[in-house]
């Protein structure tokens, strides 16, 4: 049986020696044997397409345009015929006619229905898909400063929510229609050149050919039991035959908060906290300073981003090179990112029939982290004292409970920092004319390490101090990999039937360890931060154990697609999986779909219309699993230890501490969708139409457990999540002349969710506010992780009102009067309603693009509403003398103020009431773009653009915190507490084709 260590060394010399064989076998690719046609595309005025899709019809094979319009691929047929499909662009067909080298331009259509895509296992065109997804070219989000692509497409397809937080190397939360797991994963699953992945931060955006959504059962049913929050395929680029290419992309620019909360400063705060402590506990002698610690803490942060890209091939091979640096500053000052990317792509035919490749990458980041807490305890700290003294030491006071932040910021030392490789390596065989075989290996390996040190401090006389050092090191070593081996059978029968089989079967592994050692006494010198993980000298503890979320999985799946008169589409797929996290009666299941569509413009009785180029109605169900589950939480496994003894025998025995279900299994989500796609007016105007009913059922929930003795609560399947909505998109495109075009897109997506069920359990609360209280609540009829709060009617005015009015314990006059919802006299948590939830009832984007001679403009937009959000910075004042905002110190109630939107000044634990929810609605600019290209009469440039750009520049919104943006867990997502705000980034760029 082998190790970890040894399968891990295993697979790494497995990868090695099959990129050696690679690598020699372009060294002697003028032995290899086959048809290979290269060629150029270009648009109506001769510019160069970038990204336009090639397939060779009849087969799966395709490949795609570089950035200067060349593409190369291998053909059995020296008479094939070739699919060249662009969006915008009128689809055609050329014959190669024993031709090596074409070239083809398009006529603009705008046709999006022609567009092949990249579906699981294979690609499509448009117009043959039954099930519902969205394409994204990676020339949109290539210039958008972000980390990764998913951050760069918010706005673009309807049915993909996306919220970021504003930490630098944080990924961002990605919902496809809806959230439809309580307690088990929300993200969607991620295929990176058929490697499949749950984090795409290694990912150069500047190397993505395109990102494919598939959000529908039909489109992700072929990945079974991972696919029930939709799947994002992701293409990175590949070379083409010819001249080596040459290209470089960079930008830098300035990261800005934009929408700071003004807080009180020193006297408003001192007159503040005086009022709710009944005593002026705060006098002018204690105010030694006016300090606006968000000042202090954050600074304008430098981004910057540079890639350099070469591609080319010669004779059967053709290869994709690029390098790229991210160095990216948090608004924290001492907060930074920095990630450098390689990726080797290269493919090689070694006859006509065989072709093997290979897709690479590598990464390397470091992170230098703060605590996202400093935010809300610049929020909350007293602005009476300085941040630092002229000599240097740090301010203090005694009068608050909260320590100088940024001392915590300076004194805060945390960094991680990894490695990860990744790559696949692939052969396709043509066994006959129809068939072909296809066998992919794909690893992920990854190692992860961090470090936090504490140095000994004190901060004046305050308890802000720490009197023993400490160095926590970590060290995560994870592999996973990914076999793939499947057919595909294309045939036309005639002129009236096509038909494509795919058929296959998937092996999956992953597994690892993790290692953390504890010191103390560890001296104040970078040089000493690392620990030895089988050391134990000066009291250092050590624990290795294997990581949470291993696992085995194996597949069997099959997609039938025929067509019938290209006009009549059926799409069929069946998928069975097994994981090892589910008991041995549960570990399998089965995930069928089906899929149908009808070119209705193809009809005879459509033939005479002048609406539509093109009209075509699709319906499609199907059944998608969710496998999110830790291992063995199936297995009783007896932890408490006990013992007795019979005379001077000692038997030794256990208890289990809880009770489990060993009938687990996965949550299977049965997904309806009605959909129409549609072209009009030669193309300039296009659209799709979705309606979805998503139902997720047998969802993980915890069941409450009475007088077992065992523990509290056992998880099983219980719940069932409902999501159904309506997607519209829409898109313009129109030519004004030869100079000038522009296009307008627009997309909303209007979802409702609600939990149907929840078996035998009992509601779940969730969203802590760090005070005791809890925020929201997950309950039948309602959405996931909704706003649980006492309602209020006004405020208190008088100590007559309060005696009138049922209220709560020490309840005064300026206190709010909470409403007696059932009646009993008595105010508790039997009075708390629903107010709404994170989860929006409306988001949608906007895209404006302008070409006119060698300028370009591009605008984004992205709206959110109809959901709430709880700022919880307003509730923070259980210790004393915390400071608040200026809005709520200046406008709080006093006597006879008849105030009723703001409480008097008070100092405590405040109830969770509507006052702390507030409208999450907002209108953001997402991007204003403005380029300039120049092509210069020069050896070695081929062209040159230069731009400027503004991500997130202006946001329009009504709530009064940092950011109404605020991602988490879809239980406790909406609160702004310890979270990092969106910033605006500024910056400018150019984009460099050599020749």
């Amino acid at each position: 049986m082998l190790t970890i260590t040894q399968k891990i060394k295993l697979s790494v010399l497995f990868s090695k020696t099959l990129l050696f064989l690679f690598l020699f076998s372009v060294s002697v690719n003028v032995f290899a044997q086959g048809s290979f046609v290269s060629g150029k595309v270009t648009g109506p005025s001769g510019e160069s397409l970038a990204g336009v899709s090639i397939l060779v019809k009849g087969t799966s094979r395709g490949t795609s345009t570089d950035n200067n319009g060349n593409f190369s691929l291998n053909v059995t047929d020296p008479n094939a015929t070739l699919i060249v499909s662009y969006v915008g662009f009128q689809t055609m067909e050329v014959n190669l006619a024993g031709q090596n080298t074409i070239t083809v331009a398009l006529v603009a259509s705008g046709k999006q229905l022609d567009q092949v895509v990249v579906v699981g296992y294979g690609t499509q065109r448009k117009r043959d898909i039954t099930g519902s997804s969205a394409s994204v070219k990676g020339s949109e989000i290539m210039n958008i400063p972000a980390l990764t692509a998913t951050q760069a497409i918010q706005g673009k397809v309807a049915g993909v929510q996306i919220t970021s937080s504003g930490a630098p190397g944080s990924a961002p939360n990605v919902r496809i229609r809806g959230v439809g797991s309580i307690l088990g994963g929300a993200d969607p699953l991620y295929v990176v050149d058929g490697i499949i992945t749950d984090d795409i931060r290694n990912i150069n955006s500047a190397d993505i050919v395109s990102i494919d959504i598939l959000k529908d059962a039909s489109s992700t049913a072929i990945y079974g039991a991972r696919a029930a929050n939709g799947v994002v395929l992701i293409t990175t680029k590949a070379g083409t035959k010819g001249k080596f290419t040459v290209s470089y992309n960079g930008y830098a620019g300035v990261k800005m908060l934009v929408h700071k909360v003004q807080m009180a400063q020193a006297n408003l705060y001192t007159l503040y906290s005086n009022e709710a402590a009944g005593v002026n506990a705060i006098t002018s002698a204690d105010i030694t300073g006016n300090t606006n610690w968000y000042d202090e803490l954050t600074h304008p942060a430098f981004i910057q981003n540079h890639n350099i890209s070469v591609s080319g091939g010669k004779n059967k091979y053709r290869f994709f090179f690029s390098g790229g640096y991210l160095k990216e500053q948090g608004s924290l000052k001492g907060n930074d990112y920095t990630r450098f990317t390689l990726r080797y792509n290269h493919d090689i035919s070694i006859t006509s029939k065989l072709k093997l490749g290979n897709n690479l990458s590598f990464s390397h980041y470091v992170s230098n982290n703060k605590p996202y807490s400093l935010f809300t305890t610049a929020y909350i700290a007293a602005p009476i004292y300085n941040a630092k003294n002229p000599d240097g030491t740090y301010g203090f006071t005694t009068k608050s409970d909260v320590g100088n932040p940024l001392a915590t910021l300076e004194y805060t030392h945390d960094q991680s920092y990894g490695v990860r490789g990744e790559g696949s390596l692939w052969g396709e065989y043509q066994i006959t004319k129809n068939l072909s075989f296809r066998s992919s290996f794909g690893i992920d390996a990854q190692q992860n390490n961090g470090k936090i040190y504490v140095p000994v401090y004190q901060v004046g006389t305050t308890t802000q101090r720490n009197d023993v050092s400490r160095l926590t090191y970590t060290a995560d070593s994870i592999y996973q990999w990914v076999w793939d081996n499947y057919f595909t059978y294309n045939k036309q029968f005639g002129t009236a039937h096509n038909l494509t089989v795919t058929a296959g079967h998937t092996s999956e592994r992953k597994n690892g360890w993790t290692e953390n050692s504890i010191k103390n006494n560890v001296a104040n010198d970078k040089s000493q931060w690392k620990l030895n993980f089988t050391d134990t000298a000066g009291g250092q503890q050590n624990l290795r154990r294997a990581i949470d979320n291993y696992y085995k999985r194996e597949s069997y799946f099959a997609r039938l697609n025929y067509r019938f008169e290209d006009k009549y589409l059926v799409n069929a797929t069946f998928r069975r999986d097994a994981n090892s996290n589910f008991s041995p009666s549960y570990r399998w299941g089965n995930f069928p779909s089906i899929g149908v569509g009808w070119l209705i413009n193809k009809e005879n009785f459509m033939s005479h219309q002048k609406l539509f180029d093109n009209l075509k109605l699709r319906a499609s169900y199907g059944l998608v699993g969710n496998d999110v589950i830790l291992p063995g939480r199936f297995d009783l496994t007896p932890t408490d230890l006990l013992y007795a003894y019979f005379g001077t025998t000692r038997i030794n025995g256990a208890i289990p501490t809880g009770i489990v279900d060993p009938n687990l299994k996965w949550e299977v989500t049965k997904e309806f969708d009605l959909g129409v796609e549609f072209s009009s007016m030669n193309g300039k105007l296009n659209g799709e139409i979705d309606y979805y009913h998503k139902n997720a059922t047998n969802a993980l929930y915890t069941i409450p457990l009475v007088d077992v003795g065992f523990g509290s609560q056992f998880l099983t399947n219980a719940a069932n999540v409902l999501n159904q909505g309506i997607e519209i998109s829409l898109g313009w495109n129109n030519r004004i002349n030869n100079n000038t075009k522009y296009s307008l897109r627009a997309n909303a997506t209007f979802n409702k969710n609600v939990v149907e069920n929840i078996g035998l359990g009992k509601a779940l609360d969730f969203g802590s506010l760090g005070n005791g209280w809890t925020a929201t609540r997950t309950v039948v009829g309602q959405p996931i992780g909704s706003f649980w709060v006492f309602k209020t009617n006004g405020i208190f005015q008088t100590a007559a009102d309060v005696a009138a009015y049922p209220h709560v314990t020490n309840a005064q006059p300026g206190d709010f009067r909470i409403v007696d919802v059932n009646g009993d006299g008595v105010i508790d948590n039997l009075d708390r309603v629903f107010v709404g939830s994170y989860q929006p009832k409306v988001y949608g984007g906007f895209n404006a693009t302008l070409n006119w001679k060698k300028f370009d403009f591009n605008l984004d937009i992205f709206g959110n509403f109809g959901n709430k959000v709880y700022n919880a910075n307003k509730g923070v004042r259980y210790g004393g003398n915390y400071n608040v905002a200026y809005d709520i110190a200046s406008k709080r109630w006093e006597p006879g103020s008849n105030n009723n939107t703001n409480p008097r000044a008070f100092n405590g634990v405040p109830y969770p009431t509507d006052y702390f929810v507030e409208s999450g609605s907002f209108v953001r600019i997402n991007n204003i773009t403005a380029g300039y290209t120049i092509q210069p009469n020069t050896k070695y440039i081929n062209s040159v653009r230069i731009y400027a750009s503004a991500q997130n520049p202006f946001i329009l919104t009504k709530y009064t915190g940092f950011t109404p943006e605020l991602p988490g867990n879809p239980n406790e997502a909406g609160i702004e507490l310890n979270i990092y705000p969106i910033s605006a980034t500024y910056m400018i760029g150019v984009n460099i084709q050599f020749k």
